[in-house]
């Protein structure tokens, strides 16, 4: 499997959640579905959780499965497998100019 970390992937959680699939982080900017939690600057993951969906307007992420973070710990994101990784970096191998990943 290919692995890609993008550079910036270590996000500011914005709200405590307890067990939830739903967190909000201060920006989106190279976050793609598919995406990983690879690593929490406090606490622990609860399993590998991936990003599932997207809402740009609340910066609010669906993740894979419940989890639980205090207010302002930083997340970090990987890309695994080549179509994740296209998305993370803007790379389409068909239209290398596009930027997929600003269309989720």
């Amino acid at each position: 499997t290919s692995v890609h970390k993008v550079p910036g992937t270590s996000y500011t959680v914005d709200g405590t959640i307890s067990s939830s699939t739903e967190v909000v982080v201060d920006d989106l900017t190279d976050l793609c579905t598919g995406m990983y939690i690879t690593a929490v600057s406090g606490g622990s993951l609860s399993g590998t959780p991936t990003i599932k969906s997207i809402d740009r307007n609340t910066k609010t992420l669906a993740l894979s499965s419940a989890q639980s973070f205090n207010d302002g710990i930083t997340l970090t994101f990987q890309a695994r497998g080549s179509s994740v990784i296209q998305k993370a970096v803007g790379v389409d191998r068909f239209k290398s100019s596009e930027r997929v990943c600003e269309q989720y």
